[in-house]
This record gives structure tokens, C-alpha cells and sequence, in this order.
């Protein structure tokens, strides 16, 4: 036993040496000193668990076999994650597990996909076999260099000789990394237990296993598995359908509330965009619309698919608006700032997978869990698409992140132009809180910033832009600046149309349609039908069109 302990040091040396590698290159991702702190206790903790396992295993070939393994999984764990961290800025985590275990896996697994990255994984090759090499060469060095030393000074005490043999120093090595392992999965076990699972803090191995343990668990909480029922022709009823290319362009922002806004008549001018807008009469704004549920998830949902409200089944046995739109003939495109795969966002996968293609800003998760960088919802514009990009009508939904999560990493400083001297009104508020407050226009004034972006890119094609909020205030009290909440404003979503001046000359008849649809109360559930109507065709999804109309 104790030459097999002595025999297998090397094993030990290489484990440390690749998840120490693997620290180095999670360098770039800005982890914290306290972090690399716990994931040095955690490698150095596995790296005993390694070592160890193969060490108490009398049959030589049963031995020789569970260091392949290990050797295996530690080499391939190491160059997958160096490929995601160099590529991608993204580590193996829960976030990247679950669209591969879940939702459009083709797109997930792309990063295997390693044309003209050769030098990249040679790179990583280069330092497993620097690890391997140490790992060899260190035992065998440090003994002939105490022969060495012993030589030299001519004798060699009872003591110094069980010390070369290993046995101190190899028991002395192990009660530290069982101490470091110990202390270390105190911290990892209340992690898991409060569901949050710190991955910046955690070695190689164990953030492999627990986050496809994680996704897992979250896949299932989140019900991520929802497949939409496919459109069926039959139940598509087309009148006067628009034959000129154009684009049906719908911005679904998270977290809006109207009763800040100028242009929904508060005091502070932060949409001097949409007030530009307004006042030419290209923009129609509704007063009076309502979001179709309270939850996140059921809002959207409802929003773009037909799912019926009344109907106790699951959103998912109705076609989307997206599924729709193709049957129709346009071509649908997803574009989205917000986290691919989360149980927070747990209808957008599928939403998203229904389109014809879609392109995630924010990739399958962001990198606020190790650096605290939120990518700004402005990088969608760089990835807005149009009819001239393929001659075909186009649907699209830009998906913002709007004011969900921290709304200081939501806004450019170039828009930080409120501050807490603009809101000495709202006395029943705390300072701090007006600086909360004055950042949440921030936001608004960025927003409107983003809208005018994207009407500016469709303004001279054929095309409709609808912007729409996903929940509305609830409580009694409005948040952020704590004023009393009236029924009128209750669960209030912003809703605008533009029509560019191409789509007028198109459809002279849709200003009139939609100035008749401000007065009114509305729902964004009733959102499909009323757009399709407006587009020159209808979808019954609970009957069959017989006949065509001519």
C-alpha cells in the first residue's frame, strides 16, 4: 500500500497541474481572489480524491484501468472547457448544459465544431503534456535530490531516510488536501442547498458533474421540454393577403412601465424619441393595454402564440405566432439579449426554435456569474434582418432584457443623464432610492434610444414595428417611485406601432384600423389574431376552413 501511495505521486502532481492550468485561463474572466481562493481548495481537494481512488485498489489491471478513466475524463474536461473560455468567454456551466441536454442542441454543440481552431486545441495539448511531464519528472527529481544533498553531507539519520521514503511528507500532503476538501465542500453544500450554485468557485471535475446535475433539476422545474403544436394549413383563412415584401418587426421588452414615461404623460422627458415619433403621426401609441398574464412566462407565452386562456391545458398544445407566420409564408427570425436556457425564461427556447432561424446576443447564458458584464440590449442592432436580405416577407421578434435583473449593468453611460437631484418631488423617498429611481430613466431614455435604432433600420422599407411591454405594475404601490397604483394602471404594458411611410402608401387603411384600437381596452393575449387580421389572414385554431375565399 504505501509504495503503490508513494508510486502513484505523479497521478496526484497531473490532476493539480491540469485544474491549475484550467484556473490560469479562467483568468481572463475576471474571477475575484476569493473565488480562485475556493477553486484552488477544490482542485486540490479532487486532485486527492484522484489520487486516492486508484491507490486502494490492489488488482494492478482494475488499478491501471481507473487511471485511464481518470486521465481520459480530466484531459477531454480540460480541453472542452479551454475551447468555451477562449472562444466563447462562456465555461462549462448549468447554462450551457441545459440547451444541450434540452432545447436546439445543433446550435449548443457548435462549439465542437472546430474548423481552422487547430492551433487552439494544439495550445491545450501542449499543456496537458506540460502537466504530464512534471507530474513524472518531480518525484523523480526531488529523490535524487535528496540522495543528492545526503550524499554530500556524508550520512543519512534514521529520520531523513523514512522521509525519503515518502511516508511523512505523502500523510502530511493528504491531511492538508482532506482539511482544504473539507472546508471547501462546507461552502459548496450551502451553495446547493440555497439553489445557487457559485461555478467561479468551484475545480473542473465538480462543476462538470453538478452543473449537468443543475440543469437537469431546472430543466424539469422550468418545463423546458414544451413543444408547440405545428400551424395546420386547413385552419389558415387567407383574404387579402399582401403580396410586396416587407417587414412585421415585434420588440417584446421586459419590465417597461408606462406610468414613467413622457410619452404616457409623466413629467421627466425620457422618450424624446417616441414623442418625435408621436407628434409626425408615425408612431401610435395605446393607452390602454394590458398585459395577458401576471406572470412572466404565461405573458409571453400568450402574447405570441394562440393559446387559449380559458383553457386549462398547457400553453404549448397551440401554435405560436411565429409558426403561424411561416405557414403564411414569411420568414421568421428570433434575435434575443436575454439568457438562452433559464428557468426564468422557460417559453423563450421554444418560442425561439419555432422561428425559421434566431440568434442569441447573449449566447446561452451571460457572464454575470463570473465577471458581472451584462451584454446592452443595443447589441441587437447589429443583427437586424429585413425582407432585401432574402426577397421574402419577414417576421421577426427582437426579444429585450429591458428592466430585468440590475438595471445598472442595463444602461450605456452615455444615457446616465438622470440623477437623484431630478427627483427631490418624490419626498417619500429615501436618497438612495431616488438614485434608483433617477437610474430607472436612465433606462428609459436608453430604450426609447434602442427603439428609434431599430425604426430608423425599417423606416424606409415596407414595414410595421410593434413595441410591446411583457408585465405590468401589481401591489399597491407603483415600484421605484412608490406612488398608489390605480385600477387604470394596474398591470398597464407600454404598446406603439410605427408604420413607415412605404407601409402607408401599402395599406392607406391600417392608420385608421389602428387609431380605431387606441380607445380601446386591450389585452396583449388578443395580440396574434388582431395582427394577423391586420395582415390579410386569420388563424381558427380550434376549427377547419372548408372553403377558401377567392
Amino acid at each position: 500500500m504505501d509504495r503503490r501511495l508513494y508510486q502513484l505521486i505523479w497521478l496526484l502532481i497531473f490532476l493539480f497541474l491540469v485544474q491549475f492550468f484550467n484556473l490560469l485561463e479562467l483568468q481572463a474572466m475576471g474571477v475575484d481572489s476569493q473565488g480562485q481562493m475556493r477553486m484552488l481548495r477544490a482542485l486540490l481537494a479532487w486532485s486527492l480524491v484522484g489520487y486516492l481512488v486508484p491507490a486502494f485498489i490492489p488488482n494492478r489491471i482494475i488499478r491501471n484501468i481507473v487511471i485511464g478513466i481518470e486521465l481520459v475524463y480530466i484531459c477531454v474536461s480540460f480541453l472542452t472547457d479551454f475551447y468555451l473560455i477562449n472562444i466563447y468567454r462562456l465555461p462549462f456551466s448549468g447554462a450551457m448544459a441545459q440547451p444541450i441536454l434540452a432545447t436546439n442542441p445543433s446550435e449548443a454543440i457548435g462549439f465542437f465544431r472546430s474548423g481552422g481552431n487547430a492551433m487552439l486545441f494544439g495550445r491545450g495539448l501542449l499543456l496537458l503534456l506540460v502537466a504530464f511531464v512534471i507530474a513524472r519528472l518531480l518525484p523523480w527529481s526531488v529523490r535524487k535530490g535528496f540522495s543528492l544533498l545526503l550524499i554530500l553531507m556524508g550520512k543519512m539519520p534514521t529520520s531523513v531516510r523514512g522521509f525519503h521514503r515518502g511516508r511523512w511528507g505523502l500523510i502530511v500532503l493528504v491531511l492538508l488536501m482532506i482539511f482544504l476538501g473539507v472546508w471547501h465542500a462546507k461552502y459548496i453544500y450551502a451553495a446547493y442547498r440555497s439553489n445557487w450554485i457559485r461555478y467561479n468557485a468551484m475545480s473542473l471535475p465538480e462543476r462538470l458533474w453538478l452543473s449537468n446535475r443543475m440543469a437537469q433539476k431546472e430543466i424539469s422545474l422550468s418545463n423546458i421540454y414544451y413543444h408547440p403544436q405545428a400551424p395546420h394549413e386547413n385552419h389558415l383563412h387567407r383574404e387579402r393577403t399582401i403580396d410586396t415584401p416587407h417587414n412585421v418587426i415585434v420588440v417584446y421588452d421586459r419590465l417597461i412601465y408606462p406610468h414613467l414615461m413622457h410619452c404616457y404623460g409623466h413629467y421627466i422627458k425620457n422618450t424624446p424619441t417616441i414623442d418625435s415619433l408621436i407628434a409626425s403621426q408615425e408612431l401610435f401609441i395605446l393607452d390602454k393595454a394590458y398585459t395577458a398574464d401576471n406572470t412572466p412566462h404565461f405573458a409571453m407565452a400568450q402574447a405570441l402564440s394562440y393559446y387559449d386562456p380559458g383553457d386549462e391545458s398547457s400553453w404549448d398544445v397551440y401554435p405560436t405566432l411565429p409558426g403561424v407566420m411561416r405557414l403564411a409564408g414569411y420568414r421568421t427570425f428570433w434575435l434575443d439579449n436575454t439568457p438562452k436556457a433559464t428557468p426564468w425564461l422557460d417559453v423563450v427556447p421554444q418560442l425561439a426554435a419555432d422561428c425559421d432561424s434566431s440568434y442569441h446576443v447573449n449566447l446561452r447564458a451571460s457572464e454575470e456569474c463570473w465577471n458581472g458584464n451584462s451584454p446592452l440590449d443595443e447589441a441587437v442592432l447589429e443583427h437586424l434582418t429585413d425582407y432585401r436580405q432574402g426577397s421574402q416577407s419577414v417576421f421577426s421578434v427582437i426579444h429585450l432584457q429591458g428592466g430585468e435583473g440590475s438595471i445598472w449593468s442595463r444602461v450605456n453611460r452615455d444615457f446616465w443623464t438622470f440623477d437623484r437631484r431630478h427627483f427631490t418631488v418624490f419626498d417619500n423617498i429615501q436618497p438612495d432610492d431616488r438614485d434608483v429611481l433617477a437610474q430607472y430613466h436612465n433606462l428609459l431614455l436608453y430604450h426609447d434610444h434602442i427603439l428609434g435604432k431599430i425604426i430608423d433600420f425599417y423606416s424606409s422599407t415596407p414595414s410595421i414595428v410593434i413595441y410591446m411591454g411583457n408585465l405590468g405594475v401589481q401591489g399597491d404601490t407603483h415600484p421605484y417611485d412608490g406612488t398608489p397604483i390605480d385600477e387604470a394602471d394596474r398591470s398597464r404594458v407600454p404598446f406603439m406601432i410605427y408604420l413607415s411611410p412605404e407601409m402607408k402608401r401599402l395599406r392607406p387603411d391600417w392608420s385608421e384600423q389602428i387609431q380605431a384600437l387606441i380607445g380601446k381596452t386591450y389585452s396583449t393575449a388578443d395580440f396574434p389574431e388582431w395582427l394577423t387580421r391586420l395582415l390579410g389572414f386569420e388563424y381558427f385554431k380550434n376549427k377547419s376552413i372548408v372553403v377558401q375565399e377567392e
